[in-house]
């Protein structure tokens, strides 16, 4: 996400002592919080991800109260997001609170169908991000509600409620747990060695598949614990520990050993799967694209709105960005359904005209930069849901991008832009969700418009991309209508796109198809999120349900340019240039790095995330 009236506080205290009293505006799309949790869904219950923060102003008072001190909160805690792990009825699962940023609790109450069930304290690293889970294991079946209240000195917050429905309890405490009948094994001999774990399981059964396949470990002998391997090494305890299927979406040896104390190790086991899967129409890279891209977003706005940046002219952007994202044509009226849309250059004054921005991008455009007008940020959310409102939309925008002569469009649709109709649209591939499908038909008239060095990139956060690994809007009823409703519009345009940045900041921790959970910030969870756009899949853990890798060159790394930037997921240049080391030694032809924004890189850091990554993209033979 980014902001237009960005209000970041480590800056506004290095240039005051105090925030200035009274509102102020948060915008566009760099928000110290995920989107995803700053949202207009009324619906609290029944939802995997709970978007219950208040209304938009405590978020930004509860912002504006911060010290720069980190450690004891001066203010009310900001308000607790709850989500939990169970989407498909299991007695075991964990709920999570997290304080995405802002003022810290220091103690919490969790309260399950309206009884305190546990309580404690908190340790406070104000103004960091703050989590803690709780694990439930269920006998009984039945719909659990859960709402948490976080405290400090100032007062209390209290998150919405979430619910989680059980249907797989064991028994009842009414009713004894049946026996498990021993599953007959003919490999195994009639008095068994009682001293050895017996062997993990595999099912599917190890063979040749033309989808991704779910793959499920189980182990005869009781509170046996199972590790496993992907890469071909031996399992040991010091393996990953495995706690549930998970998806084999590419060849892979899945070796598993079981282990319990007080016995001996079973015998280690493989598995051999071969995915054969049928390829896409990739489509062509786009025209006129060097091999490796640093891309930036430039504000047209500055000052205060900024949160303190300064607005920088068109033609003094540093030389080494190939690609500048102009930041953004907007809808006439927020939250409006007729296509009508705008662009403004709020920071135009008497010395830099709309004639002098022209002509700053013909001036980059005959040194090689590439100029692209991105549509939508934060606040500038809008929806098409009629034939009309994409003619005007597409008249609109084809406009805007005739009149100032841009390369392309970059696309940046948050809060409810596009929604499925909640678990009623299963095929990304043949959406039938009004708002995705008019956006579908827009984009493509744009494009279709133009020739083959037109760009068309997309810029949507996590929960728009990879949270459909975990839940997909379109199949689960009981997640949020937005998770990953990005992806049946990259595949239908996939012939179209030039290339996808996903915003690996302002995220919550997500879960990526090799099972794991991963905060962002770390080359790690770049490589992770990256991988997933490059090996492709599964969606809601349904494995018909496989979304389709994209080329390398489609694939960029999208990270915060500055500490200013955004509230999280800011990583070292040094750090970053290493996870785009590994996946283009793995997927030759990753088209380079993204970042917001162009603005703070001058501003906070004199250019340096330009000039070090670009002189290391430029290197890269």
């Amino acid at each position: 996400m980014k902001i237009k009236y960005f209000t970041q506080k480590l800056l506004c205290f290095l240039l005051s002592c105090f925030l200035l009293a009274g509102s102020f505006k948060v915008s566009a799309a760099e928000s110290t919080l995920p989107e995803s949790i700053i949202a207009e869904s009324t619906d609290t219950e029944g939802i995997v991800v709970a978007e219950n923060m208040a209304a938009e102003s405590t978020v930004i008072e509860s912002m504006a109260a911060e010290s720069i001190d980190k450690g004891s909160p001066n203010g009310v805690p900001a308000v607790p997001a709850l989500s939990h792990n169970n989407y498909n009825g299991a007695a075991s699962y964990q709920i999570k609170f997290d304080i995405w940023w802002g003022n810290n609790a220091t103690s919490y109450v969790l309260y399950e169908n309206n009884t305190a069930v546990d309580e404690g304290s908190l340790e406070a690293d104000s103004p960091n991000a703050q989590s803690k889970t709780f694990p439930f294991e269920k006998t009984e079946n039945g719909v659990y509600s859960y709402r948490l209240e976080a405290a400090n000195s100032y007062g209390t917050a209290s998150s919405s409620t979430i619910t989680v429905e059980v249907t797989q309890a064991d028994a009842s405490p009414e009713q004894p747990k049946p026996e498990q009948p021993e599953i007959p094994n003919p490999d195994k001999p009639d008095t068994p060695d009682t001293d050895v774990v017996d062997a993990p399981v595999f099912s599917p059964a190890e063979g040749t598949y033309s989808s991704a396949q779910s793959v499920l470990i189980t182990c005869a002998t009781p509170d046996a614990a199972i590790y496993y391997t992907l890469d071909g090494t031996e399992p040991s305890a010091e393996s990953t520990l495995y706690n549930g299927g998970f998806t084999i979406d590419k060849t892979t040896l899945v070796k598993a050993v079981a282990i319990k104390d007080g016995l001996k190790d079973s015998p280690i086991v493989s598995s051999n799967y071969i995915i054969n899967k049928e390829p896409v129409n990739p489509g062509k890279p786009t025209e006129g694209l060097q091999k490796h891209l640093l891309i930036g977003y430039w504000h047209t706005w500055g000052g205060d709105a900024s949160g303190g940046v300064p607005f920088l002219k068109l033609r003094d952007v540093d030389a080494n960005w190939d690609v500048i994202n102009i930041s953004f044509a907007e809808p006439v009226s927020a939250g409006s359904t007729d296509g009508k849309m705008q662009f403004n250059i709020s920071a135009l004054t008497a010395d830099y005209t709309k004639e002098d921005f022209k002509n700053d991008v013909k001036q980059l455009q005959a040194q090689g930069k590439k100029v692209v007008l991105s549509i939508g940020g934060y606040e500038g959310y809008f929806s098409l849901t009629s034939q009309s409102a994409v003619s005007q939309f597409v008249s609109d925008i084809k406009g805007i991008v005739d009149e100032y002569g841009f390369d392309g469009i970059d696309i940046d649709l948050e809060q409810s832009s596009v929604t499925f109709n909640s678990g009623a649209d299963p095929d990304y591939k043949n959406p039938v969700s009004p708002k995705i499908v008019y956006m579908i038909q827009a984009i493509r008239s744009i494009c279709d418009s133009y020739g083959n060095d037109f760009i068309l990139s997309w810029a949507p956060e996590t929960f728009y991309v990879q949270l459909g690994y975990q839940f997909y809007g379109g199949l689960n009823a009981y997640c949020d209508s937005r998770a990953g409703v990005y992806l049946p519009m990259i595949h239908a345009l996939r012939d179209k796109t030039s290339y996808v940045h996903v915003q690996l900041y302002n995220s919550m921790a997500i879960t990526a198809s090799d099972g794991k959970s991963y905060s962002m910030g770390n080359a790690e969870a770049i490589v992770a999120m990256c991988k997933m756009l490059l090996e492709g899949f599964t969606l809601s853990g349904n494995s018909s349900c496989f979304f389709e890798p994209l080329r390398p060159d489609q694939v960029v790394i999208g990270v915060p340019s500055s500490s200013g930037a955004a509230g999280s997921g800011q990583i070292s240049n040094e750090s970053l240039q290493s996870a785009f080391t590994t996946l283009n030694k793995e997927y030759p032809g990753m088209r380079g790095i993204m970042t917001w924004s162009i603005n703070w890189d001058s501003f906070q850091n004199q250019n340096s995330f330009a000039a070090d990554n670009g002189q290391f993209l430029d290197n890269i033979q």
